[in-house]
């Protein structure tokens, strides 16, 4: 829970985090909570993947985890993968949300999302194929 009375802020800004999200959702709703009407959410430095992106991804996870379980490869800390997300580095807690889930998760915590914005710029960790995307919603 955010440490603020409802209604209390007129703007957050989230920075490269909210792919760090147990349920991504719920922390929409807690900011949602805390903001004024009328005010801002900016998303800021996230990676959603296409469609195609995510679901060959998860389709190799699912594989490698698969693998790991047959021939009895022991990890004390394992991906994991979900319809909404998908755990690929677990000791990072880095999750891949596909864009029309994080779509989704904005507007069923009732933002209107004004602008998705594609900064054309790569990640810190180099992924290719993946840029930086910024979204600006509005209570």
């Amino acid at each position: 829970p955010l440490k603020f009375n409802d209604e209390a802020l007129d703007c957050v800004v989230v920075s490269s985090s909210l792919h760090h999200a147990l349920i991504l959702e719920n922390v929409l709703d807690e900011i949602y909570r805390v903001l004024k009407k009328g005010g801002y959410l900016l998303i800021l430095n996230e990676t959603p993947n296409s469609y195609l992106f995510y679901t060959v991804k998860s389709i190799v996870l699912s594989v490698r985890i698969l693998l790991n379980i047959v021939f009895r490869k022991y990890s004390a800390v394992s991906p994991s993968i979900s319809s909404s997300g998908t755990l690929y580095d677990p000791y990072l807690g880095d999750k891949r949300f596909p864009l029309w889930y994080w779509i989704k998760s904005i507007r069923n915590s009732g933002f209107t999302l004004e602008s998705k914005i594609d900064s054309k710029l790569g990640t810190l960790k180099g992924k290719k194929g993946l840029s930086l995307v910024h979204f600006i919603c509005k209570k």
